[in-house]
């Protein structure tokens, strides 16, 4: 898991860096094509939440297992005279069989309020778990670079609109009125377009992790703003 989290931060700040080089070209649309070809190749290859998440509930389903088929288990005090080790293993893994739900819809789920609901649940089932293993692994935490990926994958798409209309403005000298015009899918990147009054500059919203409004992915502030 601390690879994946430091895999999302790294291509984080890549994609900024990245972001304010393509918002500074007023004048080169061979720069910002080359900028375009050269990311374009890392579509579908930026971090993912689900090996992580699915190596974390593997983990824990082994820790869980072990612990009732050893004398020495959390749980096992007073099953042991009465069921096989296997049985108590299996109750272990049922018991925690809604935990490990939760988990997996989190891995698939595409939607971030859906994705904050269920680690929230994650949390509450992880604090009232019988077993301390489960108390202890901090799932919820581990649960949440799902989030962390979905803002990374939202960069990623603002740089991308970011790259088209900066090549809108080296045409035009101004940014557009709306981005639908010139081919940017807003939508599939959850992202709202918010031009200056002047058409000098420009803002691009939407949802970030914990947030309850939208937030500034990117922002081109227009010249007169970037002097003060």
């Amino acid at each position: 898991m601390m690879m994946g989290m430091v895999g999302v931060a790294s291509a984080g700040i890549g994609l900024k860096a990245l972001a304010q080089l393509v918002m500074s070209d007023d004048d080169d649309s061979g720069l910002l094509r080359e900028i375009s070809q050269g990311l374009s190749r890392f579509e579908g290859q930026l971090p993912s939440a689900e090996t992580g998440l699915k190596s974390e509930r593997l983990w824990l389903q082994n820790a869980l297992a072990l612990d009732g088929l050893t004398s020495e288990g959390g749980r096992y005090q007073g099953f042991g005279l009465l069921l096989p080790r296997r049985a108590i293993a299996a109750w272990h893994l049922w018991q925690e069989r809604d935990l490990f739900r939760d988990l997996d819809r989190v891995i698939d789920a595409h939607d971030r309020r859906e994705e904050l609901r269920l680690i929230e649940s994650i949390k509450r089932r992880s604090a009232k778990s019988g077993s301390a293993i489960v108390r202890d692994s901090e799932l919820a935490s581990d649960a949440s670079l799902a989030l962390a990926v979905d803002d990374l994958l939202r960069l990623y798409g603002a740089v991308q609109v970011a790259i088209t209309v900066q090549d809108w403005r080296v045409a035009h000298h101004r940014y557009p009125d709306d981005v639908s015009a010139v081919g940017v899918p807003l939508q599939q990147y959850d992202l709202q377009y918010q031009p200056t009054p002047d058409r000098q500059g420009y803002k691009l919203i939407g949802p970030r992790a914990w947030e309850t409004a939208d937030v500034i992915i990117l922002e081109r502030q227009p010249p007169a703003v970037r002097a003060e």
